[in-house]
């Protein structure tokens, strides 16, 4: 199944990723066909499901920088993503995401070990 349509729509979610995949993500942009030089954030090595997981909110950053730290992902990028002419859809686990093929630009947030709290959002 595609997913459910998500019916808020933000102007901006973000996208978290093993820092090791920054050069994948400068050069082609957040492409879900090609899973980068590292897993999934949740370890997986293979896609989990046609599209790229997004977060809503600092605490769904939180969340998944956790969820990484918990897998060993030493470093992560926390990249910024205009979502307003993508197609949102929320998974079976609730999880947000686009089924859009190729993200470009997305804008690069920070990076830094899986341990820290986001500085996209100045008061964590």
């Amino acid at each position: 199944m595609d997913g459910d349509p998500v019916m808020t729509r933000p102007k901006a979610m973000f996208h978290v990723t093993s820092s090791l995949n920054r050069e994948s993500l400068e050069r082609r942009g957040l492409d879900w066909r090609h899973m980068g030089a590292a897993p999934g954030i949740a370890g997986s090595d293979e896609l989990e499901l046609e599209g790229i997981f997004l977060a809503r909110d600092r605490f769904e950053v939180d969340w998944f920088v956790d969820m990484a730290k918990r897998r060993g992902v030493s470093e992560v990028d926390v990249w910024e993503i205009d979502v307003d002419q993508l197609r949102l859809l929320e998974s079976a686990e609730n999880y947000i995401f686009t089924n859009t093929r190729c993200i470009r630009p997305p804008r690069f947030m920070e990076s830094g070990p899986s341990r820290h709290r986001c500085a996209a959002f100045p008061d964590s």
